[in-house]
This record gives C-alpha cells, structure tokens and sequence, in this order.
C-alpha cells in the first residue's frame, strides 16, 4: 500500500558511510514554519531514533546469528538526522551487501575461519575459497533491507510523532 503523502528519495551507498535517506511529508514544511523550532525539534528527534533503530535491526536481521558483522550495524544519532551504517571496511561491507561474482580473488583465510568456527566447517579454509571464487556468494543486501524497512515504517512513525505533538498543544 502506498502512501502518496510521502515523498522519498534515497540512496544506498555500498559504503561503510551508511543508508541515505531523504523523506518529506508533504505539508509538514508549512505547518512547521508556523511553528517555533523548540516546539517541534525533540518529536523529530524521537521520529528519527525510531526509524534509525527499525533500519538497524532490519539490517541486522540480515546476517547469521553469531555473526560479528551483526555489531558492525549501528546507528548515528543528532538532533535532526539519523543514519544507519555498517563499521566494517568499505570493502567487507560491499562483498557483504552485493555478494562476490565467480573468478573474483580469492578471500583471504583469516575473512572464512570465523565462519568456520561459528559453522563448524571442517574442510580446509583453501577449498571453501577456491568454492566461493569459482561459484560466488549470493548478496545479503542488508542495508537495502535497512532503508527499504525504514522507508515502510516512516509513514506510521510521522503519524505517531503528529499525534504526540498534537497532545502537546493539548489536543485529544
């Protein structure tokens, strides 16, 4: 269901910088100039955490449990802007989000014996490279997953935060 109040435009850098997203509720912009910042700055502040911390998790929901990757998805918080992103090398993070093509170099050991570990795996580290260089690995495309999960939730996050400040000029 699309919500035609929402205008959104948004980028996904395969960065370690984050998901980028830009979203207006259209009519907000003018109600707002009516309003005294200071009034309004704090429920966007708490707009924002909230759709912050549905990205990080939906992101988060991408990877096995146990992964370290899990903790490399955070979220960066100021008064008015939110970002989700991942603390891994620029590098890791794209092989993570997009996956590896077939006859790319091989990883290196010390990328699989983690997985190993936390898999049991009990192969040689050499085989599953030589496995993933010759056939890949599909994407987990986990900060997609953050901004398209963030993108369905803000349509609900705005109305709460209208609400919440509707009952601080004391409406029912």
């Amino acid at each position: 269901m699309e919500n035609r109040n929402v205008v959104s435009s948004g980028t996904i850098p395969l960065t370690n910088q984050g998901v980028e997203l830009d979203f207006r509720y259209l009519g907000t912009e003018k109600v707002l100039r009516k309003l005294r910042p200071e009034l309004y700055r704090p429920h966007i502040a708490k707009t924002l955490a909230e759709a912050a911390l549905t990205g990080r998790n939906a992101a988060r929901a991408g990877f096995d449990r146990g992964s370290p990757a899990i903790n490399a998805v955070s979220t960066e918080l100021r008064p008015l802007t939110a970002r989700v992103f991942s603390a891994m090398p620029k590098k890791r993070t794209v092989s993570i989000e997009e996956g590896r093509r077939p006859n790319e170099p091989l990883l290196h050991p010390d990328a699989l014996r983690g997985w190993m570990r936390r898999t049991g795996a009990a192969v040689s580290v050499w085989v599953i490279a030589r496995g993933i260089r010759a056939r890949g690995v599909k994407g987990r495309f986990f900060m997609k997953a953050a901004r398209e999960k963030t993108a369905l939730g803000l349509p609900l996050l705005v109305k709460k935060m209208a609400r919440r400040i509707e009952i601080d000029f004391g409406g029912r």
